[in-house]
């Protein structure tokens, strides 16, 4: 059966909807810049043990970056924040230690 965009007629004898094209077809297939970051910091996949922690750990990195804007593509953590901001210096802080492990 063909897949989503492919020519020829369905099953039902419609005309099959244009699929999303070659340029957005190679645009899923290339890595994103968090993906690689991710690769980069916490290794490409769960470790055999420890995956729980391994995904605790990848989850708050995550919600560190959503909740303070962080885009930077090298730092998976940005750069340090200001120790004035004590709630973001003091969340960095336990990330970075956590992610020593890694």
């Amino acid at each position: 059966m063909p897949g989503p965009g492919a020519s020829g007629p369905r099953d039902d004898g419609s005309a099959p909807a244009p699929g999303p094209g070659p340029r957005a077809c190679t645009r899923c297939q290339q890595p994103s810049a968090p993906a690689l970051l991710f690769a980069t910091v916490l290794g490409p996949a769960p470790p055999a043990q420890a995956t729980e922690r391994w995904l605790e750990c990848a989850t708050h990195v995550l919600l560190y970056r959503l909740t303070y804007r962080i885009d930077d593509q090298v730092l998976a953590l940005g750069p340090c924040p200001d120790p004035a901001h004590r709630l973001q210096h003091r969340w960095y802080e336990e990330l970075r230690k956590e992610l020593r492990h890694w």
